[in-house]
């Protein structure tokens, strides 16, 4: 069993307001943590919950809505993973002023095995260590990602907030540096199918130094960008 992906949880959510927040912490071997935050209007919820019902009666899809916030059932998928690879350190969900809120903390010994989980697509993922003693990580927010999800058919409101946090330090980057090892991209107040362009445009690029480091190369050596936002900030 895989466990949903997160960006198709943020696909599937674009139809109301939507607050996510991903934050990837990278150790020295490659291994670290991914966090997630988010927020989704329980109507939404519910109104997505029996779109999916629908959906599995004509046989358009299979299981639970990424939706359905089951926490039994996203601990039983960290089940069939070696926890020494990947391994469900936290995770609370509660609904919090109308609004179901998930924080889900995921430690991982490889992207490799975070990739395993479906948690991060190799294809929009690249890390790659070069001669010149940096590592390169590039990412693709792209529309490609959210396009296949599911349609905006009304208004929509959401913000996305991306943050590294890295091993060594920050060579160069198009990202808003927080730290000498940390840095954030962040769209907010993003509306309907003209934020989803402007999501589109965010390409996230960190070079870091990779003095002592013994990360492996992940993901392909080129991946196709969208372009690259000319700030880490989109009105």
């Amino acid at each position: 069993m895989r466990v949903a992906p997160l960006i198709a949880v943020i696909g599937l959510a674009l139809c109301g307001c939507l607050q996510v927040s991903h934050t990837l912490s990278l150790e020295n071997d490659g291994s670290g943590t991914l966090e997630f935050l988010y927020r989704v209007p329980v109507e939404l919820v519910r109104e997505w919950e029996a779109v999916y019902r629908e959906a599995e009666i004509y046989g358009e899809v299979v299981g639970k809505s990424p939706l359905a916030f089951d926490e039994a059932a996203v601990r039983d998928a960290f089940k069939d993973f070696d926890p020494n690879e990947l391994a469900l350190k936290e995770l609370h969900i509660a609904e919090d002023k109308g609004a179901m809120e998930v924080r889900m903390l995921v430690q991982f010994h490889s992207l490799e095995a975070l990739a395993s989980a479906n948690l991060i697509d190799p294809r929009s993922v690249s890390l790659q260590p070069s001669p010149e003693e940096t590592v390169t990580l590039l990412m693709r927010v792209g529309d490609a990602q959210f396009q296949p999800m599911a349609p905006i058919d009304r208004a929509s409101d959401f913000s996305l907030l991306l943050q590294l946090e890295l091993p060594g330090d920050i060579h160069e980057t198009n990202g808003q540096r927080t730290g000498p090892r940390s840095v954030r991209w962040r769209a907010q107040g993003l509306h309907g199918e003209q934020g989803l362009l402007a999501m589109s445009r965010v390409a996230p690029r960190v070079v870091f130094r990779n003095q002592g480091l013994h990360i492996p190369p992940f993901g392909q050596q080129h991946i196709r960008l969208p372009g690259i936002a000319p700030s880490a900030e989109i009105p």
